[in-house]
């Protein structure tokens, strides 16, 4: 059972001791504990290496020197935390924009086209060799953004989510939600919604994003939260069931 299931499985604290038992590689359980030892075996690996000396450059090593709200440093299970959200909430969901936007860039030739034609303007070989540069460049090239954009609209990376209520509190509408409650939101059914986006909320539009004067439109964060024949597989976040399959030519 993934993390999706139990959540809409009422039953799961019943179900999960009887899968540990007759089938732990199914097991929630058991799984989170083989990804937690991973992450202890790279956490402990890591600290061993800055006492030898060795001081790494990534976000792991950075972690490792930060303090807490108490002022001590981060201890395993905080470090072990951080480095798996960063693992599920990095990788996974960038991994999966990108698979969506060469998907509907191959439906889409007209768009495909224009954002060619922006990135043969704009970046060349010799700004390839410098990535502050090439940094710069990229912020300022807007149908690519508009693009990028379009795409995590029809196809958020995390397609639903939920929060939970620390306090009292009452929305500009007049709902109230009491302390302990969960809030759901989707970020899927708001992307397609022609009450938010008009009647066209279907259709695949880089332009949307782009005003008359040629400025990136900036949207509402409550109104885009998200910042065909393929299936898509149930879970957290929104990837393509078995992957999509890629042919690579030069161009």
């Amino acid at each position: 059972m993934n993390s999706f299931q139990r959540f809409i499985n009422p039953f799961w604290k019943l179900t999960e001791p009887i899968t540990s038992l007759f089938n732990p590689s199914l097991s929630t359980s058991q799984n989170l504990k083989t990804v937690n030892a991973f992450a202890d075996h790279v956490i402990q690996k890591r600290r061993q290496e800055m006492k030898e000396g060795i001081e790494p450059r990534d976000l792991l090593s950075r972690f490792m020197t930060t303090q807490n709200e108490s002022g001590e440093l981060l201890n395993n299970k905080e470090l072990r935390d951080i480095v798996l959200n960063f693992v599920i909430a990095g990788r996974d969901t960038t991994a999966q924009a990108l698979s969506w936007t060469f998907y509907n860039l191959l439906l889409h030739p007209r768009v495909e086209k224009n954002l060619m034609e922006e990135i043969t303007t704009h970046i060349t070989d010799d700004l390839m060799q410098k990535p502050a540069e090439l940094y710069d460049t990229v912020k300022k090239m807007t149908y690519a953004h508009a693009v990028f954009y379009e795409v995590l609209r029809l196809f958020p990376s995390v397609p639903t989510n939920q929060k939970y209520a620390t306090q009292d509190d009452v929305w500009p509408d007049g709902t109230s939600i009491k302390k302990g409650d969960y809030v759901l939101w989707l970020p899927w059914v708001q992307g397609r919604s022609t009450k938010v986006w008009g009647p066209d909320a279907q259709e695949f539009k880089p332009e949307r994003w782009i005003m008359n004067n040629g400025q990136l439109r900036k949207e509402s964060q409550g109104q885009w939260p998200a910042f065909h024949n393929i299936t898509y597989q149930i879970s957290l976040t929104l990837p393509m069931r078995e992957g999509m399959k890629v042919q690579v030519e030069k161009r």
